[in-house]
């Protein structure tokens, strides 16, 4: 069940709503996404599909996507100089090391990874891990663009 309520200052939207469930973002005057009308992207080993949810405009807004990672996926060790990293965890489970720390992550878990951090993961068990990622400022996401970018049909 999603309960919506709108709360408005001078016909300005203040609140902002994420249904996951639903595809839809809705972010004051900002932008609307609907169900699978984001660009969504495949890694090159074909392990990974990001769908970049909202893309900051520009400045220092911050970037919400949606990420499947299949058995087997692993994102080797790297940072982001400039870009704090959220990850929530909706589904699925893995290793991730965080600076000198391993552990593992699980459905339900969020974690904060820090701008200029090394990290780095790998998907364990038999179940896909599904994750909403933000990063703030955006700016990261950019390099899902330069692979091959699905069609509808192909969508997770």
């Amino acid at each position: 069940m999603i309960s919506l309520r709108t709360v408005a200052r001078g016909g300005t939207c203040l609140l902002m709503v994420l249904c996951l469930g639903h595809g839809l973002a809705v972010t004051g005057e900002g932008q609307v996404v609907r169900a699978g009308s984001a660009p969504t992207f495949r890694s090159p080993d074909g392990l990974a599909t990001f769908e970049l949810l909202l893309e900051p405009p520009g400045g220092n807004a911050s970037y919400l996507g949606r990420a499947v990672f299949r058995p087997g996926a692993r994102s080797p060790v790297h940072q982001h100089p400039d870009s704090e990293e959220l990850v929530y965890v909706l589904s699925g489970s893995g290793t991730m090391t965080l600076g000198d720390a391993t552990f593992t992550v699980e459905k339900g878990m969020a974690l904060r990874i820090p701008a200029g951090v090394a990290h780095s993961f790998t998907v364990g068990g038999e179940e896909p891990m599904e994750i909403v990622q933000v990063y703030s400022p955006g700016g990261p996401e950019q390099r899902f663009r330069a692979w091959e970018q699905q069609t509808e049909g192909d969508k997770p």
